[in-house]
């Protein structure tokens, strides 16, 4: 599932636009009873807050990721070392190579992630919108990352596995993506307004 968001970029760039505009409009302004542009609103553009309850599911978002991320790791380093003894050193050297990748996309996720919470927490809302859009960025490489690790290193350690093996692995598989897809969800839909 390939998530769209041309909305987060239009509402990023309405902060980032707006505010200066009507900021700018004020300055000009001959009377201090100077009427707001709608773009901003008592409480909105670059000095305005996170809502509390978004800076809790930021910080679980960042939770998850975290968690995600040693699963993903645990779970293909754990097939490495199982079937390692059964493959060439080409092969050894190939699979270790898509762990790694694996590994390194979800590093991005979560140090996204957790710039998001942290923006959440203490930033104003465009910051936060800005750390969301990253987040958004790293989990896309990370979902195309990580099902290319994982239908590589399928290719690999597939002929040495038994059926059970496969199943299994199909499995974990299954489990993990879930996970990541739920992830990618929640900070899509995380509403930080």
């Amino acid at each position: 599932m390939t998530h769209v968001r041309p909305s987060s970029t239009a509402r990023l760039i309405a902060l980032l636009v707006g505010p200066a505009f009507a900021l700018g409009c004020l300055a000009v302004a001959p009377s201090a009873t100077a009427t707001l542009p709608p773009t901003l609103t008592p409480g909105s553009g670059p000095i305005a807050r996170v809502d509390t309850s978004a800076r809790a599911q930021a910080s679980e978002i960042a939770d998850e990721a975290s968690t995600l991320r040693r699963d993903v790791a645990r779970t293909m380093d754990g097939y490495a070392t199982s079937f390692r003894s059964s493959l060439t050193k080409e092969e050894q050297r190939v699979l270790d190579g898509y762990v790694a990748q694996a590994n390194r996309r979800m590093d991005d996720v979560v140090r996204e992630t957790s710039r998001l919470e942290r923006s959440a927490r203490g930033g104003g809302l465009a910051a936060a919108e800005l750390a969301r859009s990253r987040s958004q960025a790293a989990w896309a490489r990370a979902q195309m990352a990580s099902e290319e690790s994982f239908d590589s290193a399928r290719s690999i350690l597939e002929p040495h596995m038994s059926l059970g093996d496969k199943i299994e692995a199909l499995a974990d598989y299954t489990s993990l993506m879930n996970r990541f897809e739920d992830l990618g969800e929640r900070i899509d839909t995380l509403d930080l307004g």
